[in-house]
């Protein structure tokens, strides 16, 4: 049921991660000697890519949707900002109540978080925002001697997951499949080489901030194809060309209308 966990409160899902910063931060930092083990080294592996941090969560509940700003922000600090050998690109992969469509109890607080959690991203992605002392976001939690005030967006890159392009819906289960074939292609993939960041895909003059809105291009979504199958057109050529032969039939010969019968009935079938 996944209205357990923070029982979809954003306020109770922050303050949770707040809480018990220090234990989460204990957790990760380790993470970081991993690029540099002695695994990597016995496998022969002596050239390294810019490490790729995902965060994926839903933004509707209370759990992920109230922390994930609080750990995308860690996660960019841990890796970016106090770890500058690599140039370290956090992603979000973030899901929309329409993934959630088979959740029943309180699907009005579904939307809500969402809205609530997608203003919140919006602010912090603005270079106005984050550049700015006063506005930009601030780590300050309890047992934390220094808050932090972090001056940078918390996602390098955010895709937006849906299941439904309006003609065409998918299931929670395919969109989680979605999510782990895009981690997959980015980290391990056989187009890592040449697909390292949509920036290759977007047009230089677009790419970066955008000037009139102050944010960067970053917001992106998966796509869904559907085979439209005209079949009322279908059906009115099939009787054209039914109507077609039937005439040419009579114009050729004298058909008795049993044999009629049975021409219609080849025709039909041979066209399924």
């Amino acid at each position: 049921d996944l209205s357990t966990g923070c029982k979809q409160y954003k306020a109770l899902g922050r303050l949770l991660f707040a809480w018990n910063y220090t234990k989460v931060l204990r957790v990760f930092e380790p993470l970081r000697s991993m690029v540099d083990s002695k695994l990597l080294k016995q496998l022969g592996v002596t050239e390294l890519e810019d490490p790729l941090v995902f965060v994926i969560t839903s933004l509707c509940g209370g759990t992920g949707a109230g922390m994930f700003i609080d750990t995308a922000y860690m996660l960019s600090s841990l890796w970016k900002r106090k770890w500058s050998r690599f140039n370290t690109k956090v992603c979000g992969l973030l899901a929309l109540p329409s993934v959630f469509a088979d959740v029943s109890q309180g699907t009005e607080r579904i939307r809500s978080n969402a809205y609530a959690s997608l203003k919140e991203l919006d602010h912090f992605m603005n270079k106005d925002v984050y550049t700015d002392e006063q506005l930009a976001f601030r780590a300050d939690y309890p047992y934390v001697e220094h808050p932090e005030t972090h001056a940078m967006n918390p996602f390098d890159r955010v895709f937006l997951f849906d299941n439904s392009n309006g003609r065409v819906s998918i299931s929670s289960a395919q969109v989680y499949e979605m999510m782990a074939r895009y981690v997959y292609l980015m980290a391990c993939g056989e187009l890592t080489q040449d697909y390292n960041s949509i920036d290759n895909n977007l047009n230089p003059k677009v790419r970066g901030v955008y000037r009139l809105l102050n944010k960067p291009t970053c917001y992106s979504s998966f796509g869904y194809y559907s085979v439209v199958f005209p079949k009322a057109t279908a059906l009115g050529l099939a009787a054209s060309d039914l109507a077609l032969d039937v005439v040419q039939q009579e114009l050729a010969s004298d058909t008795a209308q049993r044999e009629m019968s049975g021409l219609t009935d080849a025709f039909l079938t041979e066209r399924g």
